[in-house]
């Protein structure tokens, strides 16, 4: 059932077999896995069953956020999480999100990369990937671009020892938002519980367990959940900030740590951003109408999109991190490069949608419309110029409908999505702000480095040879001889501040997800990730809940 927390009597306690905190992708997930063996759950939300801008303000960070291009942190909070946000335009009125597992190199330690390595193996995640993919309503045929092949939609004739074509398989936001809610919600043995906000955890006088979950539902009125195991599966920084508010369970990591430790919590903070790849000239402008395979396009009832990556044999000879590569076909008309930090991707899918009402002899909505507007003129002007081209970005395909793409393209825009390394000094602390419930909001400190700066310069280096080598054209990069231009510093993929590692004074879970000095409490977070490749982490998230259940359960014999 759904209980609104707000209803419960002021000092309650409720207990159940397990608290899982956090009702998104990883939350939902832990949840089937241990109802499947009969055990009672308790989901705990901090906003409602719909959009509630007061429960979303408690993500906000303090003032003075260092992060880029980034004005503040993103999500949301009510019942589905963050699918309730998937945006990504998938047809017939659908909207969900990109998938990619990280590949086999992406979990391995790379002797010139401080903190890579994963303590687990592809072996470890293999079956919790394959039930992401069921629960992504997803098909088997994988992410290797062989079985999504057609006439006209071929890979690039590249070197494979360098680069390879995969593709992103995309799953519809209701599977998370709406259809496993409500099975989770319709197991006798579960009770989500919204507008429960967990402002702290408290554990034993030893700091061995944690004893009590305690939530607020209104400020003043507290409820308490007790229970023998309990799941943190909120946002990346949620979870976090949680950890870092709660004084027992930073005692247990510092105990666990010892004189050896830096104190990982809030350490390693990563992202995806966004790196402008340049223009990709053609020699052969016909190329375009071969490249069909790179557009988001549906293939037997599954959106997929192809795009580039650097090979694992790559990756582990080279000093450089994984990235990316997207085309975006474009006329000539549009060589001006497109801005994209938050508020211009904003734009442009208003703009987008705007555009498309227009098509189809409808009026725009109005939070497009002034969307769109007041993201800047240029950008709704550049979508309608451009709406007989079907100008594409990452959120939105289709150019590859046309007959002959290339009698309307002459150029492609490339567009990376970067892995940033590890970096201790890029952190989340708690700042002297608090919420609407005393809770201290997030301070946060992020960098895209020199480092980071030269390692994507290198993987953009072997793209383009690979490309020039091939005889398919330049990729012309976006500003010679400097650093890589950030369009974008954030895809909303917070990794790394709870990082898995097996010695505690180096990471804040164990391989299982077990925090470190907690017998009792795991993490099922994307914060968890030591490293984070290119990859929309969110199947690998799924994954890791699904390994995380089987491991609860193994607790309960």
């Amino acid at each position: 059932m759904i209980v609104d927390a707000r209803t419960l009597r002021p000092g309650a306690v409720r207990t159940a077999d397990v608290c899982v905190v956090g009702s998104g992708p990883a939350g939902v997930t832990v949840a089937l896995g241990l109802l499947a063996r009969g055990l009672t759950v308790a989901v705990l939300e901090s906003g409602g069953p719909d959009l509630d801008p007061e429960a979303d303000r408690l993500q906000l960070a303090a003032d003075g956020l260092e992060f880029g291009t980034v004005d503040q942190i993103s999500g949301t909070r009510r019942v589905g999480g963050n699918a309730n946000l998937w945006s990504v335009d998938l047809g017939g009125g659908r909207r969900g999100l990109r998938l990619v597992p990280l590949s086999d190199a992406d979990l391995e330690a790379r002797p010139w990369l401080p903190g890579s390595g994963w303590p687990i193996t592809p072996a470890d995640l293999e079956p919790g990937f394959r039930r992401a993919q069921e629960l992504f309503g997803l098909r088997p045929e994988g992410y290797a671009a062989d079985p999504w092949e057609r006439p006209g939609a071929t890979r690039l004739p590249l070197d494979e020892a360098v680069v390879t074509t995969d593709v992103f398989q995309f799953a519809d936001r209701r599977e998370f938002a709406e259809r496993h809610i409500r099975t989770v919600a319709g197991d006798p043995s579960c009770t989500v519980f919204h507008h429960a906000y967990v402002v702290e955890l408290r554990t034993d006088p030893g700091a061995t367990r944690v004893t009590e979950v305690r939530t607020m539902s209104v400020p003043g009125r507290e409820v308490v959940f007790r229970a023998p195991t309990v799941v943190l599966a909120g946002g990346g920084l949620a979870t976090t900030q949680l950890m870092l508010g709660s004084t027992g369970v930073r005692r247990a990591l510092e105990r666990a740590g010892g004189a050896r430790g830096t104190d990982p919590l809030g350490r390693n903070f990563m992202d995806h951003p966004l790196v402008d790849g340049g223009v990709l000239e053609p020699a052969d402008r016909s190329l375009v109408d071969e490249m069909a395979l790179y557009d988001l396009r549906t293939i037997e009832g599954v959106p997929v999109m192809g795009h580039l990556r650097l090979s694992d044999d790559a990756l582990r000879s080279e000093p450089v991190t994984q990235l990316s590569t997207m085309f975006f076909p474009r006329h000539a008309s549009q060589r001006e490069p497109e801005a994209g930090d938050d508020r211009g991707a904003a734009a442009r899918r208003s703009a987008v949608a705007v555009r498309d009402a227009l098509r189809a002899r409808r009026l725009p909505g109005a939070a497009d419309l002034w969307g769109a507007i007041s993201g800047g003129g240029s950008v709704l002007r550049q979508a309608l110029h451009s709406g007989g081209r079907r100008s594409t970005y990452v959120g939105h395909g289709g150019w590859s409908t046309f007959r002959r793409p290339s009698r309307h393209f002459d150029h492609l825009r490339v567009l990376h999505q970067a892995e940033q390394a590890p970096h201790p000094g890029n952190r989340v602390t708690l700042g002297d702000q608090t919420d609407a419930f005393g809770v201290r909001r997030l301070r946060v400190d992020w960098r895209w480095t020199p480092e980071d700066a030269r390692a994507a310069a290198g993987a953009h280096a072997l793209v383009a040879e690979a490309v020039r080598r091939a005889g398919l054209g330049e990729l012309r990069p976006a500003l010679a001889g400097v650093d890589p231009v950030v369009l974008g510093s954030s895809t909303n993929h917070y990794l790394g501040t709870t990082r898995m590692h097996a010695d505690p004074a180096l990471g804040v879970v164990d391989p299982d997800c077990r925090v470190h000095g907690l017998g009792n409490l795991y993490v099922a977070s994307t914060s968890v990730f030591p490293t984070g490749g290119f990859a929309n982490p969110t199947l690998t998230l799924v994954a890791l809940a699904s390994r995380l259940a089987e491991e609860v359960l193994a607790t309960f014999g």
